[in-house]
């Protein structure tokens, strides 16, 4: 307890450049830096991770709408068995 006089006064007698006293005076504008760089990092992850996630979906519903349309042209009797399979095997 004798210990936590002095350890209380030496943050208080701290000058940083600026005119603002104490240890969170001195620390805002990097805290303000942080929020800034956390945002660039977020917002560009989003810029590229959303489009990539768009684009596959994307590609794998078009896959399976393919194979909608070759097995509805199967079922009715436009293409063979053979001809079926061999497109089929070219989609997956």
């Amino acid at each position: 307890m004798v210990m936590m006089g002095p350890m209380m006064s030496m943050g208080s007698g701290m000058m940083v450049p600026g005119g603002q006293g104490g240890m969170m005076g001195g620390m805002m504008p990097v805290m303000w830096w942080w929020g800034v760089q956390a945002l660039l990092f977020w917002g560009l992850f989003l810029a590229l991770v959303v489009p990539v996630i768009a684009l596959l979906l994307r590609w794998r519903r078009g896959a399976s709408e393919a194979l909608s349309v070759l097995q509805v042209r199967f079922a009715r009797g436009e293409i063979s068995s053979e001809e079926y399979e061999q497109r089929r095997r070219l989609m997956n």
